[in-house]
């Protein structure tokens, strides 16, 4: 009798560890989303749908900048459920949310080195290098030089770089990506395994384009385009024309082709893809301060009616000045050009028009 109590009570035990254990790992899952925000109770919180991850390397503030430890997002990104540990749930705004605990891998997909020699630290995963230097924005992505919004943080566990950076590093969903001082959240395009953190992969085409500062467009010089062609026999043949790209408010003043000077993403999309830049604006002084990072590392500052522009702290006479229109502010297209160093630039003889080459990035 005692041998058939003892057996019921292991078989209940049995039943109960291995609940226990089934509730602490799940299926195969990659984050689709990644939610930081800052909670009064918590601080800085990192969600993915209906889970609060319980990090290791904690998010922090500094100089407004929301600072992420990249080895440990890169780690997330690439595990699985079964690696795993819901801690407890809790309701939050009327939902269940559960808190996890990522498990520590024996060998880990993502190596983080140090060389004291170089002052650099490099990241290793899935065949990717990233190497960060210390005090310095500069970073190298298998080997091609990038730059980071904020100098990062290095610890012996862990590089922090800014939430603004993520678009610098991964492949994200721009038009769900938003950062500011308590607040970021991005959606991956995803990885080739289903994981969805990877590293930006670009292509580089030449491209040519023309702005014509009398009909205030901006084309694209000799593309291919498909022609109906039905009364030579055909029903189409590809031919190489001059197509208009965008609408771009531009005028001539004292000999010089004026162009608004930040709308680059609707303006000329392919001299800032993926170049990240923000724009601070100060109304009484009539300046803005502009930062760029990613491909170039800029930081500018542009007022209005003076025709010295400063650019990393160097100031440079521009051919005219700055002026504001329909809201706006305008420089010399011959700057703009000098701001992304684009040299190969030629105007027609009555300097209305401008051909440009760019290395368009897709």
């Amino acid at each position: 009798m005692k041998k058939l109590i003892v057996c019921i009570l292991l078989f209940i035990f049995h039943i109960f560890y291995c609940q226990w254990i089934f509730a602490a790992t799940e299926e195969a899952w990659f984050p689709d989303e990644i939610d930081i925000h800052y909670e009064p109770e918590k601080g800085m919180v990192v969600q993915t749908g209906d889970y609060e991850i319980d990090m290791k390397n904690k998010i922090f503030v500094k100089e407004n900048n929301i600072m992420i430890p990249v080895k440990e997002i890169i780690d997330i990104g690439m595990r699985e459920k079964n690696n795993t540990m819901i801690l407890e749930e809790y309701e939050k705004n009327n939902h269940i949310m559960k808190l996890i605990h990522i498990a520590e891998k024996e060998y880990t997909d993502v190596i983080l080195q140090k060389d004291e020699y170089r002052n650099t630290t490099t990241l290793y995963y899935k065949g990717n290098t990233i190497v960060f230097f210390e005090n310095k924005k500069d970073i190298y992505i298998n080997g091609e030089t990038k730059y980071l919004y904020t100098v990062p943080y290095i610890t012996e566990q862990d590089v922090y770089i800014s939430a603004k950076d993520i678009p610098t590093l991964f492949t994200v969903v721009e038009t769900h990506y938003k950062a500011k001082k308590d607040y970021a959240y991005w959606i991956y395009n995803g990885g080739e395994n289903g994981e969805k953190i990877d590293i930006k992969q670009y292509k580089k085409i030449d491209k040519k384009y023309k702005l014509s500062a009398l009909q205030c467009q901006l084309f694209e010089v000799d593309k291919k385009v498909a022609v109906d062609t039905t009364e030579k026999g055909r029903a189409f043949q590809i031919e190489n024309r001059d197509v208009a790209v965008k609408e771009v408010y531009s005028y001539i003043k004292n000999g010089e082709i004026m162009t608004e000077l930040f709308l680059f993403n609707t303006t000329m999309p392919y001299i800032l893809y993926d170049t990240c830049y923000e724009i601070n604006w100060n109304d009484a002084e009539k300046t803005a301060h502009i930062k760029i990072w990613n491909i170039l590392q800029k930081d500018i500052v542009i007022k209005a009616g003076s025709n010295i522009i400063t650019i990393n702290g160097e100031d440079i006479t521009m051919p005219a000045e700055a002026e504001i229109k329909n809201n706006k502010i305008h420089i010399p297209f011959s700057t703009l050009m000098n701001i992304f160093e684009i040299s190969s630039v030629y105007y027609n003889e009555y300097k209305t028009e401008v051909t440009f080459s760019i290395k368009e990035l897709q």
